[in-house]
């Protein structure tokens, strides 16, 4: 029971990690309905947004990330 119970809490301290470590390095986003004011003579820019998921990131980040709670459960 100790054991599936450290577990949990390994994943759930490097999911929350993971969504703090996410919150900070973005801006916050505009809200959708808001029409964003463009003057004249301003370059015309675009942005696209790409969401990384677990199942699109680099092998070695998938590697880091599986190893990581191994070695915290090692740990404790």
């Amino acid at each position: 029971m100790s054991n599936t119970n450290n577990k949990t809490q390994t994943s759930n301290t490097l999911h929350n990690a993971i969504m703090e470590a996410d919150s900070k390095d973005r801006p916050p986003l505009l809200a959708p309905d808001k029409d964003v004011p463009i003057s004249e003579g301003s370059p015309v820019t675009r942005t696209d947004t790409y969401m990384e998921t677990y199942k699109t990131v680099l092998q070695d980040i998938h590697d880091q990330l599986n190893v990581e709670p191994e070695a915290v459960q090692i740990i404790l």
